[in-house]
């Protein structure tokens, strides 16, 4: 019967809605994580915030503020495996303190370098970990963990490709890399970071 047809739909579309919620939340929540522990880590060691306006512009468009409305779009139907909470923040604090241990290790890497140098550096480091993020969020704690072998969406894996080559475009040119208060970065800065 229609009725039928109707509340299957019903039913894989609030699913969708969920799953969708739930990757959107790890993006935007590990973010916050991050930059919520850099700021603590900041104010500790007595240095400032080692992102501008600008860096943060780009650290929340790239990486997580355009991925959303294509995760959204892209979100699979499926009953979701757990509470929406639960699976995000068994996805987030990891996923945050890692972020966290990495900028922090590229931070005192280029401490004695020049600020802008420092600034380009980290905030490349955080926009790759933060691409990286729009893949691995499709995949629950379970799925990592249980050594199968983890097949990843090709649009998540092009998406961040191409989060990555909007990010790179800044560079050639020094109007706009200017703008964003980045400087160009030598080979070993890139190999640091990656």
């Amino acid at each position: 019967s229609s009725s039928a047809a109707s509340d299957v739909y019903k039913r894989q579309e609030g699913q969708r809605i969920l799953n969708g919620m739930q990757d959107n939340m790890r993006l935007f929540l590990t973010r916050t994580m991050y930059a919520a522990l850099l700021i603590i880590i900041a104010g500790y060691i007595g240095t400032e915030f080692p992102f501008t306006p600008k860096h943060n512009a780009i650290l929340t468009t790239l990486p997580v503020g355009i991925p959303a409305v294509f995760l959204t779009v892209w979100a699979r139907s499926g009953q979701p495996q757990k509470g929406l909470l639960h699976s995000v923040g068994e996805f987030v604090l990891p996923a945050g303190f890692s972020i966290t241990v990495v900028l922090l290790v590229v931070y005192l890497l280029y401490h004695d370098s020049s600020v802008q140098l420092q600034r380009t550096v980290l905030t490349t480091a955080a926009l790759v970990s933060g691409v990286m993020l729009i893949v691995f969020a499709e995949h629950s704690v379970e799925a990592w963990e249980s050594g199968e072998r983890l097949h990843f969406d090709r649009r998540r894996v092009l998406l961040a490709l191409g989060m990555l080559i909007a990010y790179a475009l800044i560079f050639p040119f020094p109007g706009i890399r200017d703008y964003f208060e980045l400087s160009t970065m030598a080979w070993a800065d890139l190999f640091v970071v990656l």
